[in-house]
C-alpha cells in the first residue's frame, strides 16, 4: 500500500497512514519505521491502530527488509530522481495493481494480494490443461 503525500509533515502523513491502514486495523499488529521527522506523531498512529510502534536503528535498513523490497519494486515504475508532485494517485495505485499481483516465489507462485486476502486460486497443473486453436476466415 502507498499514497502520495503532499509534504513530509507528521500531519500528512498521520491522515495518510490512517486513510491506508485503518481499514486493516485488525490485521497489524506492529509498525516499524525509519527515523524521520514525518512519523513524529507514531504515537497518535499507534493509539488509532491498537499497534506496537517500533523504530528502526540509523542505517539499518535490514530491519525493515520487505519495506526496503517494496520500495525497491516501486522504483521500477518510478526511479530514482521521479518528481513525485507530476506523479498522480491514479499513476501510483496502477504501479501498485502490478507490483501486488506479480506471483512471487516467496509465496510459491501467490501474490501477494492473494497472501494478505487470504485467497486461494486453484491453478490448473500445465499437463491438464487443453489447448483451444481457433481459425478464423478473412
Amino acid at each position: 500500500m502507498a499514497r502520495l503525500v503532499k509534504n513530509k509533515t507528521g500531519d500528512e502523513t498521520l491522515v495518510k497512514l490512517l486513510e491506508m491502514l485503518l481499514v486493516h486495523k485488525k490485521k497489524i499488529k506492529t509498525i516499524t519505521s525509519d527515523n524521520g521527522v514525518e512519523f513524529a506523531l507514531h504515537l497518535a498512529i499507534a493509539s488509532e491502530l491498537n499497534a506496537q510502534y517500533y523504530f528502526a536503528d540509523p542505517y539499518s535498513s535490514y530491519q525493515r527488509g520487505s519495506n526496503e523490497h517494496g520500495n525497491g519494486m516501486i522504483r521500477r515504475y518510478f526511479p530514482k530522481g521521479t518528481d513525485f508532485s507530476l506523479v498522480t494517485e491514479d499513476e501510483l495505485q496502477l504501479a501498485l495493481y502490478k507490483i501486488n499481483h506479480l506471483p512471487r516465489k516467496i509465496h510459491n507462485g501467490k501474490t501477494a494480494h492473494e497472501i494478505f486476502y487470504g485467497i486461494n486460486k486453484k491453478l490448473i497443473p500445465p499437463k491438464q490443461r487443453k489447448i483451444l486453436i481457433c481459425a478464423f476466415r478473412t
